[in-house]
């Protein structure tokens, strides 16, 4: 299996989870005011700390993979720049080699006269 098959797998697994823990939240805090059992309003808070707890760690593993995206494009700018920087100086010392060629050919040419 790939990577990116796991990745959506466990997509759908954590909205799977989500959604079943609020059901189990809303149940559970029906269940309480109907029955207006108490007993209940400690699995509620749970289930909320749960959702919280799961909504903030979405957000810190997206902010994490935002950086990550961030720093792969510096990094692709960077070597674009380096090589761009690495033609030009080539494209230079082509010019210098064809400069003194040039003037090599000329001086053969004053001492041939």
């Amino acid at each position: 299996m790939s990577k990116n098959q796991k990745n959506n797998l466990l997509k759908i697994w954590f909205k799977i989870d989500r959604i079943f823990i609020i059901v189990v939240v809303i149940a559970l805090f029906f269940i309480g005011v109907l029955t207006r059992d108490k007993s209940t309003f400690p699995y509620i808070l749970w289930g909320i700390l749960i959702i919280f707890i799961e909504t903030v760690l979405r957000l810190i593993n997206k902010l994490s993979q935002e950086r990550t995206l961030q720093r792969e494009r510096e990094l692709i700018q960077k070597k674009n720049k380096l090589e761009a920087l690495k033609q030009k100086r080539s494209q230079n010392m082509t010019e210098k080699v064809q400069a003194t060629m040039e003037l090599a050919n000329r001086h053969e040419e004053k001492q041939v006269k």
